[in-house]
């Protein structure tokens, strides 16, 4: 650890509202047990500003249940004080390794965004539905479902920074092939227009 740069510093009680005993951690921790602090147990927790502290900067620390960053995890954000891990964390007596995320970069504003796009698993606008605000290069992996060559129907909204665009879809990836140009409107089944079932990406600046 080079202790000429510590932006934050993370102290665990034993009690809550930073009571009983206590430890001072400023780097990753992969097993408390290993330092002897394993007996501690904590209950409460201080997120505090370390010399190296940039203001410009999110910071957030991870307690997980087991050791080596597994199990359970609790993610806090710092500067803060947390005087109770028990509510609404339900995270008491359970830490066993510590990482720090020093410097997280908050993801930058999804846009422009000049249509919304829906797209349906089945056709009339049935089945599940995923919302696209932006490119999307591959479905395969994208979505918490898989959409993949499985679109149906598709609606095409305008969106804040509306200005006469079309959605294009692919039947490959990465944009690749014939595009089928959807404007600002409904669509209940696009087996008609020879994609349906066959969408693989889709672009919507």
């Amino acid at each position: 650890m080079d202790y000429t740069n510590i932006p934050i510093i993370t102290v665990l009680w034993s009690n809550e509202n930073f009571t009983g005993r206590r430890v001072s951690l400023t780097e990753n921790t992969p097993a408390l047990e290993q330092l002897e602090y394993n007996v501690l147990r904590p209950s409460s927790i201080g997120i505090h500003r370390g010399p190296s502290f940039d203001p410009q900067k999110k910071y957030r620390v991870s307690f997980f249940k087991d050791a080596d960053y597994k199990g359970a995890q609790l993610v806090l954000e710092g500067p803060g004080l947390y005087p109770s891990l028990s509510q609404p964390y339900n995270f008491n007596d359970m830490i066993s390794s510590v990482r720090f995320n020093h410097g997280v970069q908050e993801p930058g504003p999804i846009g422009p965004i000049p249509v919304v796009v829906e797209i349906y698993y089945h056709a009339n606008f049935q089945g599940i539905k995923e919302i696209i605000l932006e490119d999307v290069p591959d479905l395969l992996g994208h979505f918490m479902h898989n959409m993949n060559e499985t679109v149906s129907s598709i609606k095409v909204f305008r969106g804040p920074d509306y200005g006469g665009e079309k959605a294009r879809f692919y039947k490959d990836p990465h944009g690749n092939g014939s595009p089928l140009e959807l404007g600002v409107g409904d669509y209940p089944n696009i087996h008609a227009n020879g994609y349906g079932d066959k969408i693989s990406s889709i672009y919507i600046k």
